[in-house]
C-alpha cells in the first residue's frame, strides 16, 4: 500500500501491484489498513502481485544503469 503521488502509482503498476491511497487521506489509508487486516487471504493476494513490479526497482539495476552511463559519457570524452 502506498500513496498515489509522484512516481508511486507507477512503480505498483497503476494499482494493479498494490493498494494506492489518495495522498492527504488518513481516514482511508486508515480503512485501508484495516481491511488488509481483517482478511488475511486479501493481504497475501496483493502481497503477491507487489512483488510482479520489485525487479526493475531494485537497486542493482539502477546502479548498473547509471554506470553505464557513466561509462558511455567517459568514452565520448
Amino acid at each position: 500500500m502506498a500513496t498515489a503521488s509522484g512516481g508511486i502509482p507507477e512503480a505498483l503498476d497503476g494499482g494493479r501491484a498494490g493498494i494506492l491511497v489518495p495522498p492527504l487521506r488518513p481516514d482511508v489509508l486508515a480503512s485501508t489498513l484495516r481491511n488488509l487486516l481483517a482478511y488475511p487471504e486479501q493481504r497475501d493476494a496483493w502481497g503477491k502481485c507487489a512483488q510482479i513490479n520489485l525487479g526493475p526497482l531494485h537497486v542493482s539495476r539502477t546502479v548498473n544503469e547509471t554506470l553505464a552511463v557513466y561509462h558511455e559519457l567517459l568514452a565520448e570524452a
